[in-house]
């Protein structure tokens, strides 16, 4: 009997704990540029903004701005949006801006806990910059939310000490069952306000350089749920410029963005069909520039580890629970755009990720000489220079290779490099701007880790077929990158007026 109410007892404190167990409903960086104003949010803040600074040893040659969302995805202060556009309405006065906007995924918020995306998009960000040799104004933007609602295993105890061991051990089980309630906040986050913080910070630098005579490249990544709340947001943003525009008279608009980046994306494929099947049936090839928008000069670029369990498993899992009284078609039309929309039910494409549906896949990144081996190193709070040595590595080679193959060059400890190629997942090359790849865990060993000395190799090449003059700097400025698409109905196959490059 005793045994019986100890085990109760037990049970009944271990739901307790799991119950109590929540992070805070909060914001992190409510406290704006103006010391006298009052946050709107309760609890102690930190700044909204970090200022361009390389005093005392600081890796900071970048400036640094939070916008975040609450739980049901609205502003928690829509102050901050101002506080972000009127800083980098400034930076734009002082020089070229190389806007970055970053949303994290699973897991992190905006918070200074270790091993949390803050130090590491600060680390990307000093990166790029060092690698520019600093000729450009780097402006990045966190839009944060509440992605992570467990606590244990990040910074509270000092790293792989017992405590911190016993921790992550404990709340195991619960970090992994918040995969689906966290997807659910980050659909709800994947909203109207999300979506006019991203683009009124793209249309403020574009707007305040060209106003001050200097230019802008705008980049988006999104990780994780993350990617799923760019993609959604994207989307929208496509649809309101090809409407708005109206493609001219020549049928080009200025596209919503330079580049976007989703790493590991946990987001129903369904969207990448979406607009995957806009491009197929819609969109003109470019003149073959960089400038424009093209499939050989991609927008979207969506990278997916083949070691990633949590889209490769638990995604499916929820989602085929949430849909199992669901109601899907079969697609019945032709294939002449795609095999993927030919005797396809609709399930496939809401239960699975794009990285991990093979009807979407458009590359797969295998090594053509060297051995491959595990990253050994992952960003921190600390820049590793093994980063910035990939980074910079990548961005010297030429554009493609002798046969117009994309490659890329991984190290390992011992001094070895490895070549790999991103071959085409079936015969031919993409016809679409938007480009789903997939790797194995020698660039990316699981879903978090996005940012180690492998895979920023691979991002690095990526950058560099937008770059064509990379003795320029890392980033090569221009106007904003257009794009050409035809009218519904009109065949793919017909020609659209040639355009001018555009002039710098």
């Amino acid at each position: 009997m005793s045994q019986a109410k100890s085990c109760l007892v037990l049970v009944f404190g271990l739901m307790g704990l799991l119950l109590s167990a929540c992070t805070a409903n909060r914001a992190y960086r409510d406290q704006g540029p103006d010391p006298s104003q009052q946050p709107f949010v309760r609890d102690s803040q930190f700044n909204q903004f970090e200022p361009y600074d390389t005093a005392a040893g600081k890796n900071h040659h970048f400036d640094f701005s939070y916008i975040e969302f609450d739980e049901k995805g609205d502003f928690w202060d829509r102050r901050q949006l101002g506080w972000t556009v009127k800083e980098i309405k400034e930076a734009a006065n002082t020089n070229d801006v190389v806007l970055v906007v970053y949303v994290h995924g699973w897991q992190n918020d905006a918070s200074t806990l270790r091993d949390h995306d803050v130090g590491k998009f600060h680390c990307l960000l000093e990166h790029i910059a060092e690698s520019d040799a600093f000729k450009h104004r780097f402006f990045g933007v966190y839009i944060a939310w509440r992605g992570k609602s467990v606590p244990g295993g990040d910074g509270w105890f000092p790293d792989k000490s017992p405590l911190d061991l016993a921790s992550k051990a404990i709340f195991f089980v619960p970090h992994e069952l918040s995969f689906w309630g966290r997807k659910n906040v980050a659909t709800h986050t994947a909203g109207l306000p999300t979506t006019e913080a991203i683009f009124q910070s793209v249309e403020a630098v574009r707007r305040s350089t060209q106003q001050s005579g200097h230019r802008s490249t705008t980049i988006l990544i999104g990780h994780s749920f993350g990617a799923l709340v760019l993609e959604k947001a994207l989307s929208q943003a496509l649809a309101a410029k090809l409407l708005s525009e109206n493609g001219g008279s020549s049928g080009s608009f200025t596209a919503p963005a330079d580049f976007v980046v989703l790493l590991n994306a946990a987001a129903e494929s369904v969207y990448a069909k979406e607009m995957i099947d806009m491009f197929r049936r819609r969109f003109q090839s470019g003149s073959g520039s960089s400038q424009e928008v093209s499939a050989e000069h991609p927008l979207i670029v969506s990278i997916t580890s083949k070691a990633d369990w949590a889209t490769k498993f638990l995604f499916p899992i929820g989602t085929n629970l949430s849909n199992a009284f669901g109601l899907f078609r079969t697609y019945e039309w032709d294939n002449r755009f795609g095999e993927d929309n030919d005797n396809v039910s609709q399930r496939q494409y809401f239960t699975n990720t794009a990285g991990h549906n093979n009807l979407l896949i458009s590359y797969e990144a295998e090594p053509v000489s060297g051995t491959p081996v595990d990253p050994v190193y992952e960003e921190k709070d600390l820049c590793e220079r093994e980063m910035l040595a990939a980074f910079k590595q990548n961005l010297d080679h030429p554009e493609t290779g002798p046969n117009g193959q994309i490659r890329f060059t991984t190290g390992s400890s011992s001094g070895q490099e490895v070549e790999w190629e991103l071959r085409p997942k079936r015969t031919g090359q993409p016809t679409t701007p938007y480009w789903i790849i997939e790797v194995p865990h020698q660039i990316i060993r699981d879903h978090s880790d996005i940012f180690n000395e492998n895979s920023i190799a691979l991002m690095s090449r990526l950058f560099r077929i937008l770059n064509p003059k990379p003795k320029e700097g890392a980033i090569t400025m221009s106007v904003p990158r257009t794009m050409r698409l035809l009218e519904p109905g009109q065949k793919p196959e017909s020609k659209l007026p040639a355009q001018k490059s555009p002039t710098p």
